[in-house]
C-alpha cells in the first residue's frame, strides 16, 4: 500500500488531468443536448427560487447544475461545469477503490487511466445530466464500503469500520438524491451486511446494518431542505386561483389529491408572499411525493424513440446513443464507449468471475459482483424504456476488471508492464480516433463514416 502522501499527490494529479481533459471545449455543443432540456431549466428555476416542475427526479443533481451556473453563468460552460468536476472526482474514486482491492499503486493507477479514456466518463462529464453525479457519489460509497469490510490491519478496529460504513451511507444517500438507480448498489451492500450478520452473529453487524440503513435515508431527506419554502409542486398545495384565505384544515392536511382541471401533476404552490411556513406539513408532502415519483418514472414510455436498446445489448455496444447531432455541420456527441476497454473488459469480467468462483478472491468478487449488479438489475427494473447510457455504471467497472486480469497474469513482470503499456497506448489512440464524435467536432462524410463501425451506431 503506498503512503498517504503518495496517494494524495496521485489524486491531485488525476483530478487536474481529468479536469483539463473534460473542460476543454466543454461549450460544444453550444445549445442544450438530450436531457439537458429537462435539467438546465430546472436548475434555472432553483436559481430564481421559482417553481420547479421537474419533480419526477430528486433535487440534488439539479442543485449541483445550478451551482455551476451560479459560478460561471447561464451558458454551456456553466451548465456543464459541475459535471466535469464530478467526472474528475469519479476518476479519483476509481483509483481509491482499486487501491482498496489491489493494495498496490501501479494496478490502481492503470485502472484509473483506462477509466479516464474509456469514453463513457468523458461524455458523461461534459453534459448536464444526473448520471455523472449519481455515479460519482455511488463510486465513493462502494469505495468506502470496500475499505470498511476488507480484512486489513489498517481498518481492523470496529470504530474505524463503523466510520467508513457511515461515510458509505452518506455517499449512498447523496447518490440517491441525484437519481434513484443508486438504490441498487445501496441495497446490495445492505444485503451483504445482512448475510454476514446471519453468518457471524447479529451483534457484530447490528450497528453497521443500522448505519447503512438509516444514514442514506437521512442524507436523502437533507437534500430536499434547500427546496423548503420555495414555490414548486414538491410540497404544500396552494390556494386555488382567486382564493384569498386558507383554512386550518387545508394547512394541516398532509395530502390533497390532484384536481382534474389542474395542468400540473397534482400539486399547487403557495403564493410567493404567503406568510406561514409549516415544516411538519412539508415533511408529509415530501413523503407523499416519493410514490408519485416512482409511478412517473416507471410510467415513461416512448416506443418510437430512435435510441431504445435492451440491457443485454449494452456490453457489446450494439446501440449507442447520440446526445446531440447537427446534420448540417456533421458534428455531434455520441455516448460511445472505447472499443478497446469495452470489449476487452468483457473478457476481463469473465476472468474475474472465474477467480471469484475458484479462489474466492475479494477483489475479483467485488469487481464481478458490482459489474453484474449494475448491469443485470436492468433486467429486473420494470421500466419500459431503456438506453445505452444506463450502462454507464457497469462500464465504469471495466477498467478495474482489466487491471485485475493483468495483476493475475502469471508471466514475468517485465512482459506484464509491456502489455499494460501497449494496452494503454491502444486505448489512448482509440480515444483520439473517436474524439470528433465525442466532442461535437465538425467532420466530413468520410471522416464520420470511418468512426461508425456498425450500422446500429448511426
Amino acid at each position: 500500500m503506498p503512503s498517504l502522501k503518495k496517494i494524495f499527490i496521485t489524486c491531485i494529479l488525476l483530478y487536474v488531468t481529468a479536469q483539463v481533459v473534460f473542460f476543454h471545449r466543454i461549450e460544444q455543443p453550444p445549445d442544450l443536448s438530450f436531457d439537458e432540456f429537462f435539467y438546465v431549466p430546472a436548475a434555472r428555476q432553483f436559481l430564481v427560487h421559482g417553481e420547479n416542475e421537474n419533480w419526477s427526479q430528486p433535487p440534488l443533481g439539479k442543485l449541483l447544475i445550478a451551482s455551476g451556473m451560479a459560478i460561471v453563468g447561464d451558458r454551456p460552460a456553466g451548465w456543464r461545469l459541475m459535471s466535469s468536476v464530478f467526472g474528475s472526482l469519479t476518476l479519483i474514486s476509481i483509483y481509491l477503490l482499486c487501491l482498496s482491492l489491489f493494495r498496490k499503486q501501479k494496478p490502481a493507477l492503470f485502472a484509473a487511466l483506462l477509466t479516464l479514456f474509456n469514453q463513457l466518463l468523458y461524455v458523461q462529464a461534459r453534459i448536464a445530466t444526473l448520471d455523472v453525479f449519481m455515479f460519482a457519489f455511488s463510486a465513493f460509497a462502494i469505495t468506502s464500503f470496500s475499505y470498511a469490510i476488507r480484512d486489513s490491519a489498517l481498518w481492523s478496529s470496529i470504530s474505524k469500520r463503523n466510520h467508513l460504513i457511515t461515510l458509505a451511507g452518506a455517499f449512498f444517500g447523496l447518490a440517491c438524491a441525484c437519481k434513484w438507480f443508486a438504490t441498487v448498489p445501496w441495497f446490495a451492500c445492505l444485503l451483504l451486511l445482512f448475510f454476514w450478520s446471519l453468518k457471524d452473529g447479529i451483534q457484530r453487524w447490528a450497528r453497521p446494518l443500522l448505519l447503512m440503513s438509516a444514514i442514506p435515508l437521512l442524507f436523502y431527506f437533507l437534500s430536499y431542505l434547500p427546496l423548503v419554502g420555495m414555490q414548486h409542486p414538491y410540497y404544500a398545495p396552494s390556494l386555488k386561483a382567486g382564493d384569498t384565505q386558507i383554512t386550518l384544515a387545508e394547512k394541516t392536511r398532509a395530502v390533497i389529491p390532484p384536481t382534474v382541471d389542474d395542468a400540473r401533476p397534482g400539486w399547487r404552490t403557495y403564493p410567493a408572499n404567503f406568510p406561514f411556513h409549516d415544516w411538519t406539513y412539508e415533511f408529509f408532502e415530501f413523503l407523499s411525493l416519493q410514490p408519485k415519483m416512482l409511478r412517473t418514472q416507471l410510467g415513461v414510455t416512448d416506443k418510437h424513440h430512435p435510441y431504445l436498446s435492451s440491457w443485454y445489448s449494452w456490453p457489446l455496444m450494439l446501440r449507442p446513443i447520440w446526445y446531440h447531432y447537427d446534420q448540417k455541420q456533421l458534428r455531434g456527441v455520441a455516448l460511445l464507449g472505447n472499443p478497446v476497454v469495452m470489449w476487452l473488459g468483457l473478457f476481463s469480467v469473465a476472468f474475474c468471475a472465474i477467480f471469484a468462483i475458484k479462489e474466492q478472491l475479494f477483489s475479483s468478487i467485488f469487481i464481478f459482483g458490482f459489474y453484474s449488479i449494475f448491469l443485470l438489475s436492468w433486467g429486473l427494473i420494470p421500466r419500459q424504456n431503456t438506453y445505452y447510457y444506463y450502462y454507464y455504471p457497469a462500464g465504469m467497472m471495466l477498467g478495474p476488471a482489466i487491471s485485475f486480469a493483468f495483476n493475475r497474469i502469471r508471466i514475468r513482470p517485465f512482459f506484464v508492464h509491456l502489455l499494460q503499456l501497449g494496452l494503454l497506448l491502444a486505448t489512448i489512440v482509440s480515444f483520439i480516433f473517436f474524439f470528433p464524435v465525442l466532442s461535437s467536432t465538425a467532420m466530413s462524410d468520410s471522416q464520420l463514416n470511418k468512426r461508425l463501425w456498425l450500422n446500429s451506431w448511426r
